[in-house]
């Protein structure tokens, strides 16, 4: 793993997506809770989140819920491999491994219910690929990818959402994948990529997030040392600002209804200079921008939300898991780093 972590590293200039997973393996290795690594004990979380997933030696991020309401995927790193792994919505059971392809952490969706969408060079070049989520059966390549590109997404149209990175200096990888959405010496760009190939920059912004009916992208885009969350039409029209002040909002996700917008943010406690200082909560805001409400309130840091249909909200979490709740699971102490938790969207 470090020597792999290393070579990609050097082609930091070429390639986008390998180097900065390499910088998060080296991170997640070493990894400490926030609270532990400031030297405070954490108080008992002051919200009604509960745990979902807890496995041996392993840590969970980027929850994706699925459209079923019965099972979600989940990034996992573990001591031998990294893989997406399919998980009950019910308990975080897993169920099966989707994909096993490094590249999978910088895109992996639900293609429909029955199907999961990932990036991958296994031919070479940079592609969004498709396969049966649940069982084994043929990996079909869906698209060739022409650059670097980020989280993918399908549109009500058939194209595909996804961000452009362009590097314009060198910078060292993301190490810690709690801020995988800063990209730094890069300019990320959204961009809708036709069947044919053909590419139409929509906005410069970060992780983007397409609507449940696949009409409408949510999306962060920066402003100085803030970050506000935006919505436009698939095409790029009818672009309208939803959040703004002086705080960080990223990672939006969709209700499935599309009435809410659920969002990372550090709007509870913002320290813009040194992001690593900031109370990191997941927040939901209307679709129409005049209802904000915070959705999660704990020391650690909470990010990456997804909504599955029954309004629970999953996200990551370097909480402090208690050792009742790891003997619950028949382990002797919690793995240290992520593991997927949910609340509810409010009513």
């Amino acid at each position: 793993m470090r020597t792999l972590g290393a070579a990609l590293t050097l082609a930091a200039l070429a390639v986008v997506a390998p180097p900065v997973h390499a910088g998060i393996l080296d991170w997640l290795e070493a990894h400490k809770p926030a609270q532990a690594a400031h030297g405070k004990r954490a108080p008992a979380p002051h919200d009604d989140a509960r745990l979902l997933t807890l496995e041996p030696h392993e840590q969970e991020l980027f929850p994706k819920a699925g459209p079923d309401g019965k099972h979600f995927l989940v990034w996992v790193h573990g001591r031998k491999a990294d893989r997406v792994d399919v998980r009950l919505l019910e308990n975080g059971d897993p169920v099966a491994t989707a994909v096993d392809d490094e590249d999978a952490r910088w895109g992996f969706f639900w293609w429909d219910a029955d199907e999961v969408a990932f990036l991958s060079r296994r031919a070479g070049g940079l592609a969004l690929w498709r396969k049966p989520a649940l069982h084994p059966g043929l990996i079909a390549r869906v698209l060739a990818l022409d650059g670097d590109y980020i989280l993918p997404q399908r549109a009500a149209d058939g194209s595909v959402i996804a961000v452009r990175v362009r590097r314009e200096r060198a910078a060292p990888p993301p190490k810690d994948p709690f801020f995988s959405w800063r990209l730094p010496g890069a300019v990320q760009e959204i961009v809708r990529i036709l069947p044919d190939g053909q590419t139409q920059k929509l906005a410069e912004g970060l992780t983007p997030a397409v609507s449940p009916d696949g009409q409408w992208i949510a999306f962060a885009m920066p402003a100085g040392r803030s970050v506000h969350l935006f919505v436009m039409r698939a095409d790029g029209s009818e672009l309208a600002q939803l959040t703004s002040g002086r705080f960080v909002d990223v990672e939006p996700a969709w209700s499935a209804d599309g009435r809410w917008i659920v969002f990372t943010s550090n709007r509870a406690g913002a320290h813009l200079r040194d992001l690593r200082k900031s109370s990191w909560d997941i927040w939901a805001v209307s679709r129409d921008g005049t209802k904000l409400v915070q959705l999660t309130k704990d020391p650690a840091r909470d990010g990456a939300p997804s909504v599955a249909p029954n309004g629970l909200v999953l996200f990551h979490s370097d909480r402090k898991v208690s050792p009742e709740e790891a003997r619950k699971r028949d382990l002797k102490r919690a793995p240290r780093g992520f593991h997927i938790w949910a609340v509810r969207l409010p009513q």
